[in-house]
């Protein structure tokens, strides 16, 4: 729907067949994204999603230029830095990638695993023959232009620390280290045999510590400006070694990091979402058949979503319970023997004005509790606010709805908790780690206290549910691994996590990223494909490829403007997110769905936080479940 022509309008055109159909758009305030002018853009991404209806354009994250210039404050613990513990594919704390170097006939591959005690690491297997083989890390922000790189200052440290063992402990790998100028001309300078800093000389299939001072870099290096580490393999053959941590440390004691083992969880459990609340007061077969449903599934968990009608006409002071309708819902899913929680949230709950709104909600909660006997009662409240869904969240803007979102967390925790009723939300499985377009780590500063998004949300809440939509239980993409931090810090601080898995339909989703400054004029039909925007009272973007050419040329004509209002940037990469590794509807089905789950318990067992699993939604998984009882 076109809106005010003050905002910015995006419409898609990326093949023949879209552009013969309906445009797809989406709007904005420019604002919304902190930025006073679109030339300012540096770094963005859109999204395109494969609904049923048609393409549909959203705007997913748009930075502008200076963006990576700003200096980030890095915590040292016991005296260490820790650049890498593998939690996250491919990134460290710095925002630095890794990965492997090969040269044929050698050849290496780099992949993530999970350890004993629910440690990650990185492993690096390799075929060393003629030619070279190994792996490099950046200590600088990868995806950060060569004017606003930070490289990392050295001089405050004494050791660079290295946790590794090896397969077979013959294993060889000569370490080396570049500065920015070195990193510029692709290459590294040789420090020595990794073997040679290592308490027994040599790698071991046992774990040890590298313990490499830094007086024995080579002294033309500038230890101010550090960009990589680089592991070259040196022994002939095939093996593999297994890297779980690196440090930087201010001394030359090793530094232990913590690998206790968790306590053994309680037995798990399972919760459902249930959205359909309204009719069910309704049809006697309709709550029938979902107490079956629960009971077959052994359902332990409720989230039962308050029915919300915005044209209400008490909806403006906060979503209203209708304790005459909602009253037997409950009673019949606690008389059952299921944990009800108040499923209650928007996006829009983290805006200020909202704050009175959302303060009315849990009144209404606590006088509908007060309102029934304990028969009729709610044993929790469980809160769904994704505030990633706005305009904006990835923009300069993002710390400003990370701290909403954590405010209005708390301001509900707060309201419900002294009356015992339990307190939850869901959360997605990236809130621990570094955004995958810009590399910087998703922290805020809250209460005085700068810490990883999840944790904070972990301190407030009693329960968390990890919206970890994945099909697959092991590997880097899938459940467990995305997973873990989570686990961990809930399982310090004594917190309860449900790990979430999705059964409703999904469309598949391309990405498209564009980066650097953008060029005026019109594109040359042979530029492949481009993020196009034409600024006027209102600004049209296209996402063109060459053969779209000739409909930018007509929408000049049709909407009389000139070149000169044409900003674009070529597309420097496109990914196609398939839905199938997201959603068992499209990934397997049942049985695909149980053996997931089963796979996964092997590991989230050992979690003293890991509460069981949560399924997405009621509608879904029964869908799931019958399609396959018709197989």
């Amino acid at each position: 729907m076109l809106m005010k022509t003050r905002f910015l309008f995006l419409f898609l055109l990326l093949l023949t067949s879209v552009l013969q159909g309906q445009i797809p758009g989406a709007s904005f305030h420019l604002h919304q994204w902190g930025l006073d002018r679109l030339e300012d853009s540096r770094l963005g991404q859109l999204s395109i999603v494969q609904a049923p209806t048609g393409a549909r354009l959203n705007v997913q994250a748009l930075y502008p230029n200076g963006y990576f210039s700003r200096e980030r404050m890095l915590e040292t613990r016991g005296g260490c830095l820790e650049v890498a513990d593998f939690s996250h594919t491919f990134v460290n704390a710095l925002g630095g990638s890794y990965a492997v170097f090969q040269s044929a006939p050698s050849a290496a591959s780099l992949s993530h695993v999970v350890l004993p005690y629910s440690l990650p690491a990185a492993r690096l297997e390799f075929v060393k023959q003629d030619g070279f083989c190994g792996m490099w890390m950046h200590l600088f922000n990868s995806r950060a232009p060569r004017t606003e790189r930070t490289y990392f200052d050295a001089t405050r440290f004494a050791s660079l620390q290295i946790t590794l063992r090896g397969t077979s402990g013959s294993e060889r790998l000569l370490l080396k280290i570049a500065d920015a100028a070195w990193n510029e001309k692709e290459d590294a300078l040789p420090v020595a045999e990794l073997s040679s800093f290592l308490p027994q000389g040599r790698i071991d299939t046992a774990w040890q510590t590298a313990i490499v001072p830094l007086a024995a870099f080579p002294q033309r290096l500038d230890a101010t400006r550090l960009a990589s580490i680089a592991l070259e393999v040196t022994s002939e053959g095939r093996s593999s070694v297994e890297i779980s941590t690196v440090f930087f440390c201010t001394s030359l004691n090793a530094h232990e990091k913590e690998t206790r083992e968790s306590q053994s969880a309680l037995q798990s459990e399972k919760a459902i979402w249930v959205w359909n609340t309204d009719e069910l007061p309704d049809s006697q077969n309709a709550l029938g058949d979902l107490l079956q449903f629960l009971q077959a599934e052994s359902i332990d968990h409720v989230f039962l979503a308050l029915p919300y009608d915005p044209d209400h006409p008490d909806a403006r002071r906060g979503v209203p319970l209708d304790a005459s309708r909602l009253r037997l819902v409950v009673r019949a899913l606690a008389k059952a023997g299921h944990r009800v929680h108040a499923l209650v949230g928007d996006k829009d709950f983290i805006r200020p004005d909202k704050r009175s709104f959302v303060r009315t909600t849990m009144e209404n909660i606590l006088r509908y509790q007060s309102s029934v006997p304990p028969s009729d009662r709610f044993f929790g409240v469980h809160l769904d606010i994704e505030p990633y869904l706005l305009p904006g969240f990835n923009s300069l803007r993002q710390p400003w709805f990370l701290r909403n979102l954590l405010e209005v967390l708390d301001l509900c925790a707060s309201a419900v908790r002294p009356s015992g009723l339990v307190v939850g939300a869901d959360i997605p499985p990236w809130l621990d780690a570094p955004n995958e377009l810009t590399h910087l780590p998703m922290e805020v500063t809250w209460n005085g206290r700068t810490k990883r998004m999840d944790e904070h949300v972990i301190d407030i809440m009693d329960f968390v549910v990890l919206m970890d939509y994945r099909t697959l239980a092991e590997g880097e993409d899938g459940m467990v691994f995305q997973a873990m931090n989570e686990l961990r810090y809930a399982a310090q601080t004594g917190k309860k996590v449900f790990v979430g898995l999705e059964t409703v339909p999904l469309p598949d989703e391309t990405l498209l990223v564009f980066q650097g400054e953008p060029h005026r004029g019109m594109p040359a039909p042979s530029v492949e494909q481009a993020v196009v925007f034409l600024q006027g009272t209102d600004t049209l973007a296209m996402v063109i490829q060459h053969q779209a050419h000739p409909a930018l040329a007509g929408l000049l004509r049709k909407r009389q403007v000139g070149e000169e209002h044409i900003l674009w940037w070529p597309v420097q990469r496109s990914s196609r997110v398939s839905a199938s590794r997201i959603t068992f509807a499209l990934g397997g089905g049942l049985p695909a769905l149980r053996q997931t789950m089963q796979s996964g318990q092997k590991y989230l067992r050992g979690f003293s936080s890991f509460a069981g699993f949560a399924i997405h939604d009621y509608q879904g998984y029964r869908t799931l479940v019958e399609g396959h009882l018709r197989q």
